[in-house]
């Protein structure tokens, strides 16, 4: 079956994870399924992070 892919960052900050936070939690619900994650930053940078998420789509066109 095919499926759709969507990355999805976020500043690890209050206003970031908390915008994260509501961002994923619609998803889920919404049938995405959270594959990975990942981040980091450097010294004095503020951490970063993305969210790989997939969600089985029959109607999706697969690219060629």
């Amino acid at each position: 079956m095919p499926k759709l892919v969507k990355i999805t960052t976020f500043m690890d900050d209050k206003v970031g994870r908390g915008s994260a936070e509501r961002e994923l939690t619609k998803l889920v619900n919404d049938g995405w399924e959270i594959i990975t994650a990942g981040g980091g930053g450097k010294d004095g940078a503020p951490i970063w992070g993305f969210v790989v998420l997939m969600k089985n789509d029959p109607d999706a066109v697969l690219p060629d």
